[in-house]
């Protein structure tokens, strides 16, 4: 098998044991798990970290995250668009939330590159969540850019919460928050109550 090759293997195979194990898996587990010699393994990584690091940082790329929010520019309904763009990132956000934290574990400057790239793809997925909001710029109290990193906030927060609470907050809520508000105010013509 090529080295490139072999490389995005055992990125594939180490991404499920450090969800498991966290960083205490071994590479003689991670070895069983590509079938192959744990030798093989510093091959192509000059050490567990570099490793763990590659590995860690696929999952921070958020080219494909980026590329499904641009496919729902073209749904009609702002808010719908938003449900399915808060979905989205709140699904992201479940699945890779411990591995940042993985990462700020990692020794010497591992944690440095990956806690930038995940900075870095954060605010490259705020900018395709303000893209969906451009088209309705005049109708937002902010601009599309506060408006979308108030949502990815949201988002985050909604998945940061699950840890400790049993109710999942659907996608039509936060972005109900986001667009309306919380409160139900009078309307003063008529006296009448509505969401806002």
């Amino acid at each position: 098998m090529a080295p490139e090759e072999r490389r995005k293997e055992l990125i594939a195979v180490t991404l499920p044991l450090l969800r498991e194990f966290g960083t205490a898996v071994t590479t003689r587990q991670i070895a069983e798990a590509a079938g192959c010699a744990e030798g093989t393994i510093f091959g192509v990584f000059p050490d567990k970290t570099s490793l763990f690091v590659s590995a860690i940082s696929a999952v921070f790329d958020s080219d494909k995250t980026i590329d499904e929010l641009r496919r729902l520019r073209n749904t009609r309904d702002l808010e719908e668009r938003l449900v399915r763009a808060v979905d989205l990132l709140v699904e992201r956000y479940a699945a890779n939330g411990p591995l940042l934290g993985l990462a700020r574990s990692l020794p010497g400057d591992g944690a440095k590159v990956v806690i930038a790239m995940a900075l870095d793809g954060r605010r490259r997925v705020q900018e395709a969540v303000a893209e969906l909001m451009e088209h309705d710029r005049q109708r937002l109290r902010s601009s599309p850019e506060t408006a979308a990193r108030l949502l990815t906030t949201l988002a985050f927060a909604a998945v940061r919460d699950q840890f400790g609470g049993d109710e999942r907050i659907p996608g039509e809520q936060l972005v109900a928050v986001l667009l309306h508000g919380l409160l139900i105010e009078k309307n003063v013509n008529t006296g009448s109550r509505h969401t806002c």
